[in-house]
């Protein structure tokens, strides 16, 4: 007896009424490849008319609930019959194995209540496995790692994704004469916090010693002129905050710890990492000492998260050493995400290029006054609840 004719084969069960009853009326659909119906006292037991069935159904079925009807069909099939107690309360119940030509494997006599209640149970039993079985932890009762892929799609940033720089409440300045940012920049303080910039409508603060470029718009709680005030300013602040969060250890959980893969706990320098949530067992994050690779193993989906409760510091060991992200094999700074639980200091010496989007919640720096060479990002520095502060920068806004 194979499983296909036993989970396959059609139930008719029937009650032998003796005296009248009121009509039943129902139809349950507790299995998922048969049809039970009710109806004036007689049980009728037939395949779902549906396209899957034209595969075997044990095809069909979660293998524990195909497991759990094999048991109750092999409890049922040891059953006696015994015609002589139909009563009230008891059904006859007859196997098929070809209900067309009327040959049947099994028949039997079995309480009502008992039949409906081995069958309740075998439904609750096999959703239970099936639930157990869908859940993959790390088995230290840790939730599943989260895929980055999953939390950081194409909408990760929302009315954020054009701004290259925004600076929470508290503005942004440049200084230099070499600073550009390919894409809009923004703040919903007033206009006064932002200097030394300039876009296609308005000057802001500039000086003949410190010219920003902004190929975008520059926007502010009442920039740019005849806007609504601070209704764009307002939702990228919304937006970089929920990027923010979604990018947390909370939302994505399982980082993997850089200290497990040898060198320095948080430090970044001299590594190549393939796509993957990082996490820094001290808190900060540095990329010292040598470049950071990504390695995209030509996958131009694969994304890179960085999750650090303080500081991320990129170059050194001291300030005359700048340091670079560099991307191979396919990476994209549009899928680097570093979220900086306070604030960022990229190449406090000049030059360098950094790849990927800086959400930091304390602000961010790049170079200090005085330096001429110019400092790259490949992305967004955006800050949540301080300043940005930039010293001959250039900031290109990845296309989505």
């Amino acid at each position: 007896m194979t499983i296909d004719s036993l989970s396959c084969s059609s139930l008719l069960l029937f009650k032998n009424r003796i005296g009248p009853s009121p009509p039943l009326k129902a139809s349950l659909s507790m299995l998922p490849f048969y049809q039970i119906s009710i109806s004036d006292g007689s049980f009728h037991s037939h395949p779902k008319s549906s396209p899957v069935n034209t595969m075997p159904c044990y095809e069909r079925m979660n293998p524990a609930f195909t497991f759990i009807i094999i048991l109750l069909a092999g409890y049922l099939l040891l059953l006696p019959y015994d015609p002589d107690h139909l009563t009230q309360n008891r059904v006859l119940v007859v196997v098929f194995n070809n209900s067309s030509k009327g040959d049947f494997m099994k028949r039997f006599t079995v309480q009502k209540a008992h039949l409906v209640f081995m069958l309740l149970m075998g439904v609750l039993i096999s959703s239970s496995l099936a639930s157990a079985g869908s859940y993959r932890g790390d088995g230290d009762n840790n939730p599943p790692a989260a895929d980055p892929q999953a939390a950081t799609t194409s909408g990760v940033l929302g009315a954020a994704a054009s701004f290259g720089v925004f600076g929470g409440g508290a503005g942004m300045t440049n200084q230099g004469i070499y600073t550009v940012v390919n894409g809009d920049i923004g703040t919903t303080a007033a206009s006064t916090l932002v200097t030394g910039f300039h876009d296609k409508g308005a000057v802001y603060t500039e000086t003949t010693a410190n010219i920003g470029t902004v190929n975008g718009t520059v926007h502010t709680a009442t920039a740019p002129a005849g806007s609504v005030p601070n209704v764009i300013a307002a939702a990228v602040a919304l937006d970089a905050q929920t990027a923010f969060d979604n990018l947390s250890p909370a939302a994505l959980p399982g980082g993997i710890d850089v200290s497990s893969l040898g060198g320095g706990a948080g430090e970044l320098g001299n590594r190549t990492l393939a796509p993957g949530v990082y996490r820094s067992a001290p808190g900060s994050f540095a990329i010292q000492g040598g470049d950071l690779v990504l390695d995209g193993g030509g996958d131009p989906n694969a994304v890179w998260v960085f999750q650090m409760a303080t500081t991320l510091t990129v170059g050194g060991p001291g300030a005359a050493f700048p340091q670079s992200v560099i991307l191979v094999n396919g990476a994209q700074a549009k899928n680097v995400f570093w979220q900086v639980g306070s604030a960022a200091t990229i190449n406090a010496a000049g030059g360098g290029t950094i790849a990927g989007t800086i959400i930091a919640a304390s602000g961010a720096s790049f170079s200090t006054a005085g330096n001429v060479e110019l400092v790259t990002l490949n992305g967004r520095a955006l800050a949540l609840h301080a300043s940005v502060t930039m010293v001959n920068t250039r900031i290109n806004v990845p296309a989505p």
